[in-house]
């Protein structure tokens, strides 16, 4: 399996305690969900590996998992750094207003007002909110990700609809006219 058609939910940091856990430093939106997973994937730079987990339970900011058949710090060590993965068919489905960034590259952007805006190039994540970046042509324009901008995602012609907020469009076409 390639690596895109993996999802990262974070990677191992440490072994904890005598009896082989590990804790695994979450990189998502919702790591309540994680809570009691039986198997992930580790991957590192020679490949993936699944492996078959004891128990996964959730302690402050980090998930502890056990590998079966892992029992002692000194077997856990090897397992420390890994990147832990899950296959993106094992994603929830999150409907047609909400979206998992990874997915939203390359669909075309369609504003109520402007129309279309162009190619969803990246979500760049922000301390106060995401923000899409939209190329078209040679502008990139910046658009908050606030549930009230998403109005719906089509995964099946590749499409996000937004509503921008008033005005923010223009600042960024009126600007790319000026340096014509």
């Amino acid at each position: 399996m390639d690596k895109k058609d993996f999802y990262t939910i974070g990677y191992i940091r440490r072994v904890i305690g005598i009896k082989g856990e590990m804790g695994v430093k979450m990189d998502v939106d919702n790591a309540v969900r994680y809570k009691g997973i039986e198997s992930l994937v580790l991957m590192d730079t020679t490949g993936t590996t699944a492996v078959a987990l004891e128990q996964a339970h959730l302690r402050k900011d980090e998930l502890v998992i056990r590998i079966k058949g892992i029992t002692t710090p000194e077997a856990a060590k090897k397992y420390v750094g890994k990147t832990v993965v899950l296959p993106i068919t094992e994603l929830p489905d999150v409907g047609d207003k909400r979206f998992y960034y990874h997915e939203i590259p390359g669909y075309k952007v369609f504003d109520v007002v402007h129309g279309e805006l162009g190619i969803a190039k990246e979500i760049m994540e922000r301390s106060v909110q995401p923000v899409l970046m939209i190329k078209q042509g040679f502008t990139e324009i910046l658009i908050p990700l606030i549930d009230d901008t998403i109005l719906k995602v089509d995964r099946e012609k590749k499409e996000l609809h937004v509503k921008t907020p008033e005005g923010l469009v223009a600042l960024y076409l009126d600007k790319s006219d000026e340096e014509e």
